[in-house]
């Protein structure tokens, strides 16, 4: 699957029914509080994430000739793993 069909794929599983009717309704009830509680935590672990993880994975993605977490699984342990956690 290419990066972008996957990226995409991701994307849009996080805008399903959930978001278009249950953050309106908790948005009409407690108001800008809901995307403060929703909003910074994601941004937290994004920070963490790519101050983190970022470096470890390029680095990784150099030495071993991969394009992606999966194909790192593949060659680190087998394609059952890495068709298990696709």
């Amino acid at each position: 699957m290419p990066w972008w069909l996957s990226g995409i794929s991701h994307h849009m599983s996080g805008c399903s029914a959930v978001m278009f009717t249950g953050y309106a309704g908790i948005a009409y009830t407690f108001g800008v509080t809901s995307y403060v509680t929703w909003s910074l935590p994601i941004a937290i672990g994004v920070a963490i994430g790519a101050r983190l993880f970022a470096p470890r994975l390029n680095r990784t993605r150099s030495r071993l000739c991969v394009a992606s977490p999966l194909e790192y699984l593949k060659a680190r342990h087998n394609l059952t793993a890495q068709q298990a956690l696709a």
